[in-house]
């Protein structure tokens, strides 16, 4: 019965699990002839047009959704991975944070960053991911450490360009490693900034690890006395030292 909706959008769901998104295609515009204001069928054929790499008709199917149901979660979910794998992260977030926790927000355009070879944004936006939940699921902090590994392959490149005399400038080498505290007192803060909130004071000779390293600044991880969970936050890279 070719008039059975649900038969076709699940045949397109198991189309796109094989990859074979012409198939999937076809199917979800089967479901549509029954049900042509359906946002799921809708958002379902966005998504294949995303798994396809057709990012403009993916955004179409997806407003398309939302127009007939403005509160469709998952619409609003793959409209902000659009936005990502267009590279425009701060609207990606946006989007994505309307639905989602924001700390998973980062965490996912993060992780697409990361994959479209920006690891810089991937950084940042992976250690906002933390800071917004230190408690988070260990998923940011994996993903950080293979844009840490990324970046150090990265630097390695450049380092041996430059000893063959083809780049004048290499890259910081990237951070990952315990460091000392070297202060009487060091304050930590919410965001790299001397006039952002003080989350608490570390001691001298206190360790800490740098999870990334951005403009004379440190985002750290570490223990504090009488807590049992691991805390973050920024200080100046120039009171670490290393171990």
């Amino acid at each position: 019965d070719p008039s059975r909706w649900r038969a076709h959008n699940a045949l397109g769901v198991i189309a796109d699990v094989e990859k074979n998104y012409q198939r999937s295609i076809y199917h979800y515009n089967e479901a549509l002839k029954a049900r042509p204001e359906s946002a799921l069928l809708l958002n379902n054929l966005g998504y294949s047009h995303y798994l396809a790499g057709n990012l403009t008709t993916a955004e179409q199917h997806f407003r398309m959704a939302i127009g007939i149901d403005p509160g469709y979660q998952p619409a609003h979910a793959n409209l902000g991975l659009v936005q990502a794998r267009r590279r425009n992260y701060a609207d990606a977030v946006d989007v994505l944070g309307r639905v989602l926790d924001k700390a998973q927000a980062h965490n996912d355009v993060g992780f697409i960053a990361f994959n479209n070879g920006d690891l810089e944004e991937a950084a940042w936006l992976l250690t906002e991911s933390i800071r917004l939940s230190p408690t988070y699921n260990e998923t940011a902090r994996q993903n950080l450490r293979q844009v840490r590994e990324a970046l150090e392959a990265s630097d390695t490149e450049r380092e041996t360009a430059a000893a063959a005399g083809d780049t004048a400038e290499s890259l910081q080498a990237p951070p990952g490693a315990v460091r000392i505290v070297q202060a009487d007192t060091l304050n930590v803060r919410a965001t790299a900034s001397r006039e952002a909130l003080v989350l608490v004071q570390l001691q001298q000779d206190q360790r800490v690890e740098v999870m990334y390293e951005q403009n004379g600044w440190s985002f750290i991880e570490f223990f504090s006395p009488g807590r049992d969970d691991r805390q973050v936050g920024w200080v100046k890279s120039e009171f670490l030292q290393d171990s």
